[in-house]
């Protein structure tokens, strides 16, 4: 049973995957967020990868709508140009084709 459960696992890693429902307002990864806001001159709360993911994700404690959708409005903010727009859809198609 666990050699058949490594088999199915090893084919279904194989396999292509695809995503039905993606936010391109919640892909933006941290460090493009800090490039797009050097270039566009925005204030950010904070300068550095590991302190900006608050701003940017709920965490285990998030029981509300109105906090998961907040961290869409900080990412917005970043996407009010055609550059800024195709970078993120680039990566974060990437980011998808890596996990294939």
């Amino acid at each position: 049973m666990n050699q058949d459960h490594s088999s199915a696992k090893s084919l279904l890693e194989q396999l292509p995957k695809v995503d039905l429902h993606v936010h391109l307002d919640g892909s933006v990864r941290p460090e493009t967020v800090l490039e797009l806001a050097k270039l566009e001159g925005i204030e950010l709360p904070a300068y550095e990868k590991e302190a900006l993911l608050p701003f940017m994700q709920v965490n285990d404690t998030c029981t509300s709508l109105t906090e998961y959708l907040s961290k869409f409005d900080f990412t917005t903010r970043f996407l009010q140009t055609g550059p800024a727009l195709e970078r993120v859809a680039y990566e974060t198609v990437a980011q998808a084709a890596s996990h294939n």
